[in-house]
């Protein structure tokens, strides 16, 4: 028997409609169990932080705002001991930050989260296999 390695997918946020949001998305992008994936999901920065440090992950999508930690002081905690990882920050509007500055990858807008994660998807890996 082959055995397969999954490419792990974390999704953060506090709400969970948002997180069923994004895993309709990434359904539709062909990230799913079907084709090597394993979604799994937290509400909150720190138990994200906290799975990052164990699990290798193939892409972080993480919301701005949630309540404990906030995705810019996870994100600013992963990349002291990740620096490969992508991660996606969404919030409701702009990137008021520029998400660069604390690390992740990209930004996307929740409101148009269908159209700008493919976009924001191919581009990060693209970057990664050039």
């Amino acid at each position: 028997m082959t055995e397969t390695l999954e490419k792990k997918i974390l999704i953060v946020d506090g709400n969970q409609k948002n997180r069923e949001k994004v895993i309709k998305v990434l359904d539709k992008l062909k990230y799913n169990s079907t084709n090597g994936y394993k979604i799994e999901e937290v509400d909150e920065g720190s138990f994200a932080v906290k799975m990052a440090k164990n699990v290798e992950y193939h892409l972080i999508i993480m919301a701005w705002v949630m309540k404990e930690m906030n995705g810019i002081q996870a994100t600013e905690k992963i990349r002291k001991f990740d620096t490969e990882t992508p991660i996606v920050i969404m919030s409701p509007g702009k990137d008021p930050l520029g998400v660069s500055t604390i690390g992740a990858n990209a930004h996307v807008n929740k409101n148009y989260l269908g159209d700008e994660l493919p976009l924001v998807l191919q581009k990060i890996y693209q970057n990664k296999n050039n």
